[in-house]
């Protein structure tokens, strides 16, 4: 978390892992990468990695995110349809008390409670969390 924070404010590239700019899976893949841990490049890659940490909505319709510990990968994905399956799109590194840093638009800190000022726009499209690291 330490090294995301490092990061804040670097614009948005896509496909980039430098200062200059990066994407969501660059992030994280940077920010592991710098402690030892090799994740793969994309996001849907990253889903695939670690132990599923189990993620729910509480009573008020926001997330249930007690599972969680600070490291932990949450991924975003656009809903599936008739035609296709739910797909990954999305990655960013849990901070605990409910924020996490991501990259989109800018390496930058959001909410995942729905209707707080700092919320994440796509909070919605919360899908699944992972343990990389025990």
């Amino acid at each position: 978390i330490n090294l995301a924070r490092q990061q804040l404010g670097v614009p948005y590239k896509w496909g980039g892992m430098t200062p200059k700019g990066m994407d969501c899976s660059g992030l994280t893949r940077l920010c592991y990468l710098m402690c030892g841990v090799m994740l793969p490049r994309d996001a849907w890659q990253q889903a695939e990695t670690g132990r599923r940490i189990q993620i729910g909505r509480g009573h008020d319709g926001n997330w249930d995110l007690s599972s969680l510990k600070p490291g932990d990968l949450l991924f975003f994905a656009r809903a599936a349809t008739a035609d296709r399956p739910a797909r990954v799109v999305h990655v960013g590194i849990y901070m605990g008390d409910n924020y996490f840093i991501h990259a989109s638009h800018m390496v930058r800190i959001n909410s995942l409670m729905i209707g707080q000022a700092d919320s994440y726009e796509n909070t919605h499209m919360l899908y699944c969390a992972c343990r990389i690291v025990e």
